[in-house]
C-alpha cells in the first residue's frame, strides 16, 4: 500500500479512536459504578476488525478465484440541539495478485456526515474521500458526496442515501473509472438490544467513460448485503459481526461483466449512547459502492 492508503488509515485511527475515553467508560456495562454514572453523553461510535474471504469472477479475462483478507472500520457520532454530525472510516484488502488481471484489491474511505434531526431521525448531507487500487497496481483517489436521512419506525431503522462519486483509475490515461449517480439504501431490525439483522442495497451508473477515456460508454453497478450482530457473553459490550456482500460490474458496451460474493467476520465494539447491537452494525458506513466498481473499471477494460 502506498502514501495514500497509509494517510487514510492514519485518519481513520484518528478519527474513530478520537473517543476513546468515551469508548473505555462504556465498554464496561457491569462496572461498579454503573448505579451513580452521569447520564450518558450523545456523542456514541463503534469500533470493528474482521477478516473476509472474497470470490470474484471476470468472464471476460476467464479469471475465477478466491482471496482472504481482512478489513477495519470505525465512526463517531455527536450531535446537540437539532444538530448531528458524524466520522466514519473504513479499509479493506484481500490477497488477489493483481487489480488488472484478476480483481480489485483495495478500497479505503474516509467520510463526514451533517445533518438536522438526532439519533432517530435526521435529514443531512454527506462528503467522503476514497483510495482505490488501480490498474498499475498503486491507489487512485475519488471522492463523493450527496444527501442522507435516518428514521426509526418501531424496531426498525431505516437509512437512504442519493449522491454523485468520481474516481479515476487509470494513471496513464486518466479518464477510466466511475463518474457518476448512485443511491443506497439499508434497514437494520432489531431483535433485541444482544442481536440485530441488517440488509442493504444499492446500485450507481457512470454515463461515459466508464472503460475507455473520452468515450461515451457506459457502465453500471449493484450490490447487495447481509450482516448480523450478536452480543458476546463477557462482560464487556462486545459483538461478534456476520456478513455477506454482493457486488456486480458491467462495462455495458463491451459487455464486460465482474462479479464478487464476500464473506466477513469480525468484532465490533460499540460505545457511547445506546450501545446496543444495532448500533453495532454501524448502518451510516459510508458507501463503498462507486469506488469499488470504479477500480472494476480498470479491471473489465
Amino acid at each position: 500500500m502506498n502514501k495514500y492508503v497509509r494517510a487514510l488509515l492514519g485518519a481513520t485511527i484518528v478519527a474513530t479512536l478520537g473517543g476513546g475515553g468515551a469508548m473505555a467508560a462504556d465498554l464496561m456495562v457491569n462496572g461498579p459504578a454503573a448505579a451513580t454514572a452521569a447520564p450518558q453523553s450523545e456523542l456514541r461510535g463503534t469500533l470493528e476488525i474482521g477478516v473476509l474471504g472474497e470470490w470474484a469472477n471476470q468472464p471476460d479475462d476467464s479469471f475465477s478465484g478466491f482471496a482472504p483478507g481482512g478489513f477495519v472500520t470505525g465512526s463517531l457520532w455527536g450531535g446537540r440541539d437539532s444538530f448531528v454530525w458524524g466520522i466514519d472510516g473504513l479499509l479493506e484488502r484481500n490477497t488477489f495478485n493483481t487489480t488488472e488481471y484478476e480483481a480489485p484489491l483495495y478500497v479505503g474511505t474516509l467520510g463526514l456526515h451533517l445533518g438536522i434531526g438526532d439519533a432517530s431521525q435526521a435529514v443531512g448531507a454527506f462528503a467522503a474521500l476514497a483510495v482505490a487500487s488501480n490498474r498499475d497496481e498503486e491507489s487512485s483517489v475519488g471522492a463523493s458526496a450527496g444527501v442522507e436521512a435516518n428514521t426509526t419506525v418501531g424496531k426498525w431503522a431505516l437509512v437512504g442515501q442519493l449522491g454523485y462519486a468520481h474516481i479515476e483509475t487509470d494513471t496513464s490515461e486518466p479518464g477510466d473509472g466511475f463518474h457518476g449517480f448512485f443511491i443506497h439504501n439499508g434497514a437494520v431490525y432489531s431483535v433485541s438490544d444482544d442481536f440485530a439483522v441488517m440488509a442493504d442495497a444499492g446500485i450507481g451508473y457512470a454515463p461515459e467513460s466508464f472503460e475507455d477515456v473520452g468515450s461515451d460508454q457506459p457502465g453500471v453497478f449493484a450490490t447487495a448485503g447481509l450482516k448480523a450482530a450478536y452480543r458476546l457473553p463477557t462482560e464487556y459490550n462486545a459483538y461478534l459481526t456476520f456478513g455477506y456482500e454482493a457486488g456486480y460490474y458491467n462495462a455495458i458496451e463491451d459487455e464486460d461483466v465482474g462479479f464478487t460474493h464476500t464473506i466477513k467476520v469480525g468484532l465490533s465494539l460499540p460505545f457511547g449512547a445506546n450501545s446496543t447491537a444495532a448500533n453495532a452494525l454501524n448502518a451510516h458506513q459510508t458507501y463503498t459502492g462507486p469506488f469499488r466498481a470504479g477500480s472494476w473499471a480498470a479491471t473489465l477494460d
